[in-house]
């Protein structure tokens, strides 16, 4: 009776696997992100903050998950910050959810804050390019949700707004983006 339970249960768990790697998951390609009004001088560097995986589900409808870089973890982890006390999928969920709630007026404080933070840490940017005249294009920026800073634009001044950028960029599609802000 013990051997029929104990073969029941190894089956079940051989099925569950099964289920599991026959899960389509899409394998994110590279995407090219192109900022319009840059200026000619610096670099502009990307922080990828979020890598973004997607699952295909019934009907053709997807599934995109996003989790937090480790890189990264550090900031969202401070005391009084949204991910303080949490780890794995916890903290990527409740890191995401702020970033992705984020406004205009909040973006600017969160990417200054961010900027103190990466520079404190010594952080390398997960790309970096030669800002130029009107047009800056990162290429071949892989799947994820990057904090994009145009070249100069790293902190807030005198109540100025950060022209920092949020973007998810989903590895099928070409991105663009215009620069709202003087900097």
């Amino acid at each position: 009776m013990k051997t029929r339970k104990l073969f029941s249960r190894i089956m079940a768990a051989v099925f569950a696997m099964i289920l599991v790697l026959g899960m389509s998951m899409t394998a994110l390609a590279d995407s090219n992100v192109t900022i319009n009004n840059t200026k000619a001088s610096g670099n502009v560097t990307a922080y990828k903050l979020f890598d973004r995986t997607e699952q295909d589900l019934e009907g053709g409808k997807k599934a995109v998950a996003y989790t937090l870089s480790s890189k990264y973890e550090g900031f969202f982890t401070q005391e009084g910050k949204v991910g303080y006390g949490k780890t794995g999928d916890a903290l990527s969920e409740a890191a995401y959810n702020y970033v992705a709630g984020l406004d205009a007026n909040t973006l600017s404080q969160f990417a200054a804050d961010m900027w103190k933070w990466i520079s404190e840490n010594n952080i390398a940017a997960d790309k970096s390019v030669a800002a130029t005249a009107n047009t800056t294009t990162m290429d071949d920026l892989p799947a994820g949700y990057y904090l994009i800073f145009p070249a100069g634009a790293a902190t807030l001044k005198d109540e100025h707004k950060s022209p920092a950028i949020l973007q998810d960029v989903d590895g099928t599609n070409p991105v663009n983006v215009t620069l709202k802000s003087e900097y």
